[in-house]
């Protein structure tokens, strides 16, 4: 499967390496940190990098980069994603990724399709389904993220996450936000949300905070599309 998907990857660089220069077309680096509001020594602190590379208007590549440290579990986790992107207009966009988590003996590789839209200039959604395997666990993750713009420098967003494997395993975060946005390129946000977990009957549910730093280039909204992966939503992000 990976074969193909390194082929499939390759024969859109080949299609699409001709048709114009290549120049990145936006980006963004991120340092993030999340606890459990019960108990904050159960938290993560993320660097994550984005950058993006346009063909041409219609198509392009994007490369993520995740490090993320869990504290009560004294691990740190690397996730890599790549998107190949198709613009289809200057508010619809599509794409399909691989994304793979390696953290300690484990590693998760997932496949996916993904679309962006911009409702108006306030108003932008993005959903994502993506199926693959955790240390050899077949499940499948998917999600949206809402976001409006109350005004050039303050926007506020939503999102929802879902992972489902076998064997009566599943995990599902909800999250509201609020971002702030410098003059500059800085972008400050702060999350409240919940995470809900269950293993073979087992779980439970834990409220999170979360703060962070973002710096965007390039395009207003930096790369295309969100970050993904496993790793990237727990416990938020």
């Amino acid at each position: 499967m990976r074969k193909a998907t390194a082929g499939a990857f390759c024969a859109f660089y080949l299609c699409v390496g001709h048709a114009g220069a290549v120049e990145l077309t936006g980006g963004s680096i991120d340092l993030g940190y999340s606890a459990f509001t019960d108990d904050t020594d159960v938290s993560r602190t993320a660097l994550r990098g984005q950058a993006e590379l346009g063909f041409n208007r219609h198509f392009g590549l994007q490369l993520d980069l995740g490090s993320y440290n869990f504290d009560a579990q004294d691990e740190t986790g690397t996730n890599v994603s790549l998107h190949g992107t198709f613009h289809l207009n200057e508010t619809t966009s599509f794409g399909a990724f691989y994304t793979r988590d390696d953290i300690g003996s484990g590693d998760a590789d997932f496949f996916g399709v993904e679309a962006g839209f911009d409702f108006s200039n306030a108003v932008g959604a993005e959903v994502y389904f993506s199926t693959g395997d955790d240390d050899g666990v077949d499940g499948d993750v998917f999600g949206f993220d809402l976001a409006y713009n109350v005004n050039d420098q303050i926007a506020l967003n939503a999102g929802f996450d879902r992972a489902s494997f076998d064997l009566g395993a599943d995990l599902t975060r909800l999250s509201v936000g609020v971002e702030y946005q410098t003059p500059g390129f800085a972008n400050y946000y702060a999350e409240f949300g919940n995470v809900d977990a269950n293993l073979m009957g087992l779980g439970g549910s834990e409220s999170y905070i979360g703060l962070g730093v973002r710096l965007d280039f390039g395009a207003d909204r930096g790369a295309t599309f969100g970050q993904r992966g496993l790793l990237d939503i727990l416990p938020g992000g």
